[in-house]
């Protein structure tokens, strides 16, 4: 019912995905200008080595009837070769690690985490009170506590993340040795299930700070109770909601070469934060606005 109801939502509500597209491309410039200073020399000395003809190749083959195997095994020959890059060349490797460590990691997370609690506001006025919210009043409103919120959340889901990519990789590398065609299933299935578990850890955070009031950290402690709570439900509602955005992305992305991620990612990100809000909603019980009407808990027995 929360996915189901995330989804009506969505449609309803549509026109917020543009101004999470905003907020996106914003992002991008800003985190461009911060980081060509370190990209420039690692696009140089990779395109020197041949990474993106590479690249280029892989896809053309793939698109013209290549097998997935196939894709994979020309990925990792491109990993390879931007290995032995990082090895003979020490500029580049410091660069490309000032990049991931102060661009990707610190200002990408951090940026990121600023547009959540704002979304999760408007979120709320529609959800309880039918109302219809701009963006960026919200933004500005929710500004200083949002900031908080996200250097916190950059903290501890660095950590979280951090742990994940380490145990995937091995996982890869494991299976990897095992079977070439068995590593992209194991890397696939291992990401969705760190990522399910990640988002049921945090799905009521944003949410009982801004619609309980609750301090961060006390917000984050009561998030986590709440996904063991109901962590059956919410970890099988984040699976099937991870395989749907893999599977949409990776299908858009393809067949309209990149240009089609400029909706389903925001679509994406928005269609999150509406399946934590709809299921803490239902989970705690509260109505909401759906269709015009009052979704109640009576309602959702019926």
């Amino acid at each position: 019912m929360s996915f189901k109801n995330a989804f009506k939502l969505l449609l309803s509500r549509f026109r917020y995905v543009w101004a999470i597209l905003a907020y996106l491309l914003v992002m991008f410039i800003v985190l461009l200008s911060l980081g060509l200073t370190f990209l420039l020399p690692v696009i140089r000395a990779l395109s020197e080595a041949g990474v993106g003809e590479m690249l280029n190749t892989a896809l053309i083959a793939f698109l013209n009837g290549g097998t997935i195997v196939g894709l994979f095994s020309a990925f990792q020959d491109v990993i390879i070769t931007i290995g032995n890059v990082f090895a003979t060349d020490s500029k580049t490797f410091v660069n490309s690690m000032l990049f991931v460590v102060l661009v990707a990691t610190i200002a990408y997370r951090f940026i990121m985490g600023l547009y959540e609690l704002p979304l999760v506001s408007v979120i709320q006025g529609f959800m309880s009170d039918n109302a219809r919210y701009s963006y960026m009043p919200k933004y500005v409103s929710w500004f200083s506590k949002s900031v908080r919120f996200s250097l916190i959340k950059m903290l501890v889901m660095t950590i979280y993340d951090a742990l994940m990519y380490v145990i995937v990789f091995f996982i890869g590398r494991l299976f990897g040795r095992i079977s070439v065609i068995l590593a992209p299933t194991a890397l696939s299935s291992a990401l969705l299930i760190f990522l399910s578990l990640r988002y049921s850890l945090i799905s009521a955070w944003s949410p009982s700070v801004v619609v309980e009031d609750k301090k961060i950290f006390p917000a984050l402690w009561f998030s986590v109770k709440y996904a063991f709570r109901h962590f059956g439900s919410l970890f099988s509602l984040f699976f099937i909601v991870w395989v749907l955005a893999f599977a949409l992305n990776i299908f858009v992305g393809i067949f309209t070469f990149g240009a089609g991620l400029m909706v389903s990612v925001p679509m994406t990100m928005y269609f999150i934060n509406l399946v934590n809000m709809t299921f803490f909603y239902g989970r705690t019980g509260k109505s909401y606005y759906l269709d015009g009407a009052v979704f109640t808990q009576e309602l959702r027995k019926k």
